[in-house]
């Protein structure tokens, strides 16, 4: 069995965190005066990182899917959904989170392939799955109207396509998602979490 592949950003940022406390605009500089800029890829795919007791811990993806009344299907980023008239919401599979945070103000690092929206929202429980967000399809036109309970957050750029991002105020307990997505096209990218203050573990995880 082969050993799994590393993500060198994730050993980059990882190895200044174990130095010592570090801002963001520090870690950036320190990048670039080290030359890691040379040999860090952080357009290679889109990823979302947490730091926890200064080791960086990779959140897992979630699967999502649309839900109309003609059914369930599976979002892919390369397969937009059928344009259906009507409400539709995207979801994912059950009603709590596995991966835990602990601190009400969790600091997360995205890594972006291309140039998009992104941010953190809170998600609803419903009948075994999580509501990402909520859609509505005109008859006509054929508009998509998404609703997303957004919150609101700091973010930082580090380096191109890296982004540090944390809450601006601390979170209520619940269930929330780390969201990579393009306006009106519903190719949402989802990395769930739930802030639990009594969880024992953080995310499990490990960085790649």
């Amino acid at each position: 069995m082969s050993a799994p592949r590393r993500s060198v950003l994730a050993m980059a940022v990882l190895s200044m965190l174990t130095e010592e406390p570090m801002h963001a605009y520090r870690m950036q500089q320190l990048i670039k005066e080290r030359h890691k800029d040379d040999v860090v890829n952080v357009t290679q795919r889109n990823s979302v990182y947490q730091t926890i007791d200064d080791k960086l811990q990779t959140l897992k993806q979630a699967e999502t899917e649309v839900h109309t009344k003609k059914g369930r299907s599976i979002l892919k980023a390369v397969a937009p959904i059928p344009i259906v008239s009507g409400k539709a919401t995207v979801e994912t599979k059950g009603e709590h989170s596995l991966q835990k945070v602990t601190s009400s103000r969790p600091e997360f690092y995205i890594s972006l392939a291309a140039e998009e929206r992104f941010g953190i929202i809170r998600l609803t429980p419903s009948k075994g799955v999580r509501i990402v967000e909520r859609l509505t399809i005109m008859p006509v036109t054929k508009e998509m109207i998404e609703e997303q309970d957004q919150v609101e957050i700091f973010r930082q750029q580090m380096d191109e396509g890296l982004y540090k991002i944390w809450p601006i105020k601390p979170l209520e307990p619940g269930e929330y998602a780390v969201i990579e997505y393009t306006d009106g096209k519903v190719n949402m990218q989802v990395w769930d979490f739930a802030y639990d203050p009594n969880a024992k573990t953080a995310p499990a995880t490990k960085s790649p």
